[in-house]
């Protein structure tokens, strides 16, 4: 029962979209995200996010948003960890 009650939090907010991203890439302070469909997000990035960046992808959770349910933390990081590998892959 409390199972359920959980993945509906988890759902997405009607203004989060949510896109498998298959390929990243960085031009000036835009970061692209397309996926399969060559749908494209297009994140414009303040110097504070751009600073960010580095310890975002590498995983590490600020410590001010490592809260949250532990179930829920683990699948967030497998979906983070898998991205990362295909974004490395591109870069370089």
């Amino acid at each position: 029962m409390s199972n359920f009650s959980e993945e509906v939090s988890v759902k997405p907010s009607q203004s989060t979209s949510v896109i498998n991203a298959i390929d990243a890439k960085m031009e000036g302070n835009q970061l692209i995200l397309t996926d399969e469909n060559d749908k494209q997000i297009i994140l414009t990035l303040t110097e504070d996010a751009l600073k960010q960046l580095p310890e975002v992808l590498s995983s590490t959770p600020p410590p001010e948003k490592a809260g949250g349910s532990k179930r829920r933390k683990s699948r967030k990081h497998k979906v983070v960890k898998r991205r990362n590998k295909s974004h490395r892959r591109h870069r370089h």
